[in-house]
Formats: C-alpha cells, structure tokens, sequence
C-alpha cells in the first residue's frame, strides 16, 4: 500500500514557502556589509566637470625611504574627492632626495613613463641603463625590474605617469639577491628629447612636443602599447590656443612654470606652475599665457589624439 502524495506534496510546498521568507528576511535582519568605495562611487557626481588641483594642497606620500610621491590626479584620487573623472592613469610628482633611489621593483602590468622637471637620474630597468636630466623623458616598459636613482647634487624632480592606474596589487618589491620568476630581458628604454623631436604648431603660436603616444611608438620601432598621448607644450607670452573641443577625449595639463588662463566651457580657471587642470571631454576650451615669459606645460590625452580628435570650435 503506497503512502498519499498530496500530505507529503503540501509539507514539501509548506517547507519551501518558509525558506524563501527568512532568506528574504535575512537582509533586514543582517544589513549587508557594502564597502565604502560604492557608497563614494554613488554620491559623484555622473557628469564629469573641469577643475584645478594645487600641488601644494596635497599632502604628499612616502612612497621609498627619502622619496616621496603626491598623486596630482587619479582615478582613486578623486573618487576620494568625489569628482567624476574618466581616466585610465595616474599622474603623480615625484622627489628623490640626493644619494637616494627608488629600491628594485616591478609594476605589474603597469608601465610608467617620467618626464624629469628638475635634477638628473639614471633609471635602470631589466639591465638596461640610461642617464636622463631636466627636459628629458624616460619610458619604462611594463613587468619589468626598475630603480630610478638621483645622480644629482640636489633633489630629483620629475612627473610620473602610471598606465593603468595604480593599485595595491601593482607595485611588487624585488630582493636583489632572489632572481627566480623575474624576467631580465633586455627592455628598451625611450629616451626623449625636445630638441630631437619635430615640433607640431597648432593654433596661435603654441608648439607641441609629442613625448610620446602610440602612433610615435610605432614610428620609432618599439614594442609599447598605451592609450595615451602625452606631449610637452610651449606658449610664448600673449599666445595661446584657439578654441577647439577634444572629441570623446579627456585632457590633463599639468604647468611647468609661468602662468595662464584656461577657459573650459563657461568657467576660467587661472593657473600657476604646480597646478593640474582636468578637461573633460567633449567640451570647449582654449588656453592662454597670461604671465611674463614662456608658458611651458605637459599634456595628457586619454584616450590618444588622432587625427580626427581636435575640432575647432567658437569661444566658450
């Protein structure tokens, strides 16, 4: 004699109905855990705008012994900020004391390219060697064993970019002693020279130095892959850029030295050596030396310029 099925068939529906109520009861009961970048990431702003950041107003890192780092502008940066940026780098400034170095390490997966402000260096990378001072820049490969030492009578100066940005999971300490599981091929190092490099003129009377970008690396036979541009920009007193929109393009600039007045959409923004401005893409903007003497400035564009990336455009 077979058992009924309809009393073991309505336990089974019964059973079920009271495990979806306390698996639906168990949020209220126990709130989740959610970390505190999303909290942050839901009270930025969704519609990138432009600013300024004063390096003086950033406190700066110690990133080695007698060498510290101040992130100018990053994503995780301004994410603690709370501007809505759309980067996929770090710009950062960095300061070796004399006699000292960045120790052996490797940025995983993470390239860094460094234009040398003030000071001399000789950065080393996978056995390779090579001597750089102010208005130079070096670019280091990705995964590959770096140290960059001041070979200098004063402190090093120099700004970094790191491509992607960085993360707690970038940076790998290398033991001198301990080689095992460390590539140490040959890497070329890039070199770069303004003086070596054929100027573009764009606008009024402002010159571009292409430091490097994809379409530059390709030309000289390396085997580099970044989504960046990164140039060096000269602006004679009283010149400055037309108005032009960078389409589906972010630009960074950080001053060197002199002063100017960028104009970004509907806002002016007066700028100083030692600020960066952050320009979002698709918008309007010029920029003009305001100051006595030469404007010099880096420029970063995210994704890279191509041909068809500057539109000129009507006064913001």
């Amino acid at each position: 004699m077979t058992s009924p099925q309809f009393p073991i068939r309505s336990a089974i529906i019964g059973f079920v109905v009271i495990l979806v109520a306390l698996v639906l009861a168990i949020p209220a009961i126990f709130p989740p855990n959610i970390p505190e970048i999303t909290r942050v990431t839901s009270s930025v702003s969704a519609v990138p705008h432009a600013f300024v950041v004063s390096r003086a107003a950033i406190p700066p890192i110690d990133a080695f012994p007698h060498v510290t780092l101040t992130k100018l502008i990053s994503p995780t940066r301004q994410l603690e900020v709370k501007n809505a940026v759309s980067l996929t780098l770090d710009l950062s400034y960095v300061v070796i004391d004399r006699d000292a170095e960045t120790p052996p390490h490797i940025l995983l997966n993470t390239s860094e390219a460094i234009y040398i402000v003030s000071g001399s260096a000789r950065v080393h990378a996978n056995g390779s060697i090579v001597d750089a001072t102010a208005g130079h820049a070096v670019f280091i490969p990705r995964d590959t064993v770096q140290s960059i030492v001041n070979t200098g009578t004063s402190p090093l100066v120099y700004v970094s970019i790191l491509n992607p940005f960085y993360t707690e999971k970038t940076e790998i300490g290398i033991d001198t002693n301990t080689t095992a599981g460390v590539s140490r091929d040959i890497v070329p190092l890039r070199l770069w020279r303004s003086n070596e490099t054929d100027p573009g003129v764009y606008f009024d009377r402002l010159v571009l130095y292409l430091i490097i970008s994809p379409t530059a690396t390709d030309r000289q036979g390396l085997n580099v892959t970044v989504p960046y541009s990164w140039g060096y920009v000269t602006i004679p007193e009283g010149g400055g850029s037309l108005p032009h929109i960078l389409k589906s393009t972010s630009e960074v600039i950080y001053v060197i030295s002199g002063s100017a007045t960028a104009r970004v959409g509907n806002d002016s923004f007066p700028l100083k050596a030692g600020d960066t401005l952050y320009i979002p893409k698709d918008t309007v903007q010029a920029v003009t030396n305001t100051g006595q003497g030469t404007l010099e400035y880096l420029t970063l564009l995210d994704p890279y310029w191509r041909p068809e990336t500057s539109v000129n455009a009507k006064e913001p």
